[in-house]
């Protein structure tokens, strides 16, 4: 991140740790429980003053990523971090096993159509309304 980024992060984890009214929906009391962050490096940094500062569960989640892959003007198509990479780095954060990010990264490589756009985003939502349907009303 820049050094513009890093302060609109620390901003955000400050407006959600002293405002938990802000994500109180319905007036349930559950406040955020869990941070879904997407493996790219500024989406790591971003979350990383939430989960310092809320003491909360930090997945990344390989899935969530703008349209087209992952590229470098200068350097072309990257890979992304490996999991022992973002485990060092972002301490405390969980990468699962199975989360896709390998010891090359997460980025399978080349440029993703929108198909495949269209594919993984419905997946990820899947996902996200499945693990929705676990939580429990009071």
């Amino acid at each position: 991140l820049t050094e513009e980024g890093w302060i609109q992060a620390e901003d955000l984890a400050t407006r959600l740790e002293q405002n938990p009214q802000l994500y109180d929906f319905a007036g349930r009391k559950t406040g955020i429980k869990r941070v879904y962050t997407s493996a790219m490096y500024r989406a790591l940094q971003t979350a990383s003053p939430i989960h310092r500062r809320m003491k909360i569960p930090t997945e990344v989640w390989p899935s969530i990523h703008e349209t087209g892959g992952v590229f470098h003007m200068n350097k072309g198509v990257l890979r992304g971090l490996t999991r022992d990479q973002i485990l060092v780095e972002f301490s405390g954060y969980n990468v699962a096993e199975k989360s896709g990010v390998s010891t090359n990264g997460w980025w399978r490589g080349g440029v993703e159509t929108y198909d495949q756009m269209i594919e993984r985003a419905i997946s990820s939502k899947k996902r996200l309304f499945y693990m929705a349907g676990q939580i429990e009303e009071d």
